[in-house]
């Protein structure tokens, strides 16, 4: 897990921790209340926000050369069960996230994954003039993908439907298999572990 990911969920923790020092001294009297667990979604949604609303101080990321230059990539894709997030930062680490559970983090102390990532960063390099500026984070619908490239300026976006990146010739063909690549990655290593 990158040092940036760390203290983020540190930080989520401390916050979680003095919520909860703030009930008052009658609520601790009563009797125990049970937390629910978070939704998968709420899960999702919080790894994802953290990601597209991050910054590269925030991540710990060495500086770029330009303010457009990505640091990081996502693309959500609208699968059957949900959406599937996968993202890539400049240290080599990837990480999916899963809309319906699960998924990976991390990846870089693995080296075909950190490769991946630091191949799709080095792809998206190619894009920024091709994306227009966001501030909204909408979810795709299935059969859709979305890509954002992190830089310093803002993300930047752009989104294509799945049918027509499968077309080599695309432009944005290139971008969705180095993402691809990432994904393809975390499946040989849990396939080498069985």
């Amino acid at each position: 897990m990158n040092t940036g990911l760390l203290i983020a969920v540190i930080l989520i923790l401390i916050v979680y921790v003095i919520a909860r020092s703030r009930r008052g001294p009658a609520s601790r009297e009563m009797k125990p209340r049970i937390e629910p667990k978070p939704s998968l979604e709420t899960v999702y949604q919080g790894l994802r926000n953290m990601v597209l609303c991050g910054t590269r101080e925030r991540f710990g990321l060495a500086s770029t050369s330009n303010p457009t230059e990505p640091w990081g990539v996502v693309m959500d894709w609208g699968v059957p069960s949900g959406t599937a997030t996968v993202m890539a930062l400049s240290d080599g680490s990837a990480s999916i996230y899963l809309s319906s559970g699960g998924g990976y983090l991390g990846g870089q102390n693995q080296e075909t994954v950190r490769n991946a990532a630091l191949r799709a960063i080095e792809v998206a390099r190619e894009y920024p003039s091709e994306m227009r500026k966001t501030t909204e984070y909408n979810l795709p619908a299935t059969g859709e993908v979305i890509f954002y490239l992190l830089t310093d300026s803002g993300p930047l976006t752009v989104s294509e439907r799945e049918m027509e990146l499968r077309n080599p010739s695309h432009p944005l063909a290139k971008l969705g298999n180095a993402m691809q690549n990432v994904v393809t990655q975390y499946r040989i290593l849990e396939e080498y572990k069985k």
